[in-house]
């Protein structure tokens, strides 16, 4: 099972893997298997926030990285031409959407002006913590 799940995404990160299969699995049931986990486990451990958002922010890297560049290269493998132009659009204006998202969280964070949230008081409070 683990071995078919590695040549899977060898191929799909080749452009080799059907185009359903790198949409429909490691697109739509990886992101709901990640909201599952996300929601139902614990996200920020007491005292590790800071640490564990850098990981998860390396993840989504990472994770939208082989999702993209997968998705991009695969798009040939479909047999309906449309479904080739309406990948490389999705890939396309998530990728877009993502960008815009993570420097404008960014631009927050450098100008000390994120807006009111429960998070940015834990993290407030582990960075005072940690410089203290």
């Amino acid at each position: 099972m683990l071995r078919r799940l590695l040549n899977s995404t060898k191929r799909a990160w080749r452009g080799a893997e059907k185009l359903w299969i790198v949409f429909w699995g490691w697109l739509i049931l990886f992101q709901l298997s990640d909201w599952v986990l996300h929601h139902f486990l614990p996200f920020y451990p007491p005292g590790h926030f800071l640490a564990t958002l850098a990981l998860k922010c390396l993840y989504v890297i990472a994770y939208s990285i082989f999702i993209f560049t997968s998705l991009w290269r695969c798009a040939r493998n479909t047999k309906l031409k449309l479904w080739f132009y309406l990948t490389r659009l999705f890939v396309l204006v998530v990728a877009a959407i993502m960008l815009y998202r993570m420097v404008e969280l960014f631009t927050h964070v450098a100008l000390h002006t994120l807006p009111p949230s429960p998070l940015k008081d834990v993290a407030k409070t582990q960075i005072t913590e940690l410089t203290a």
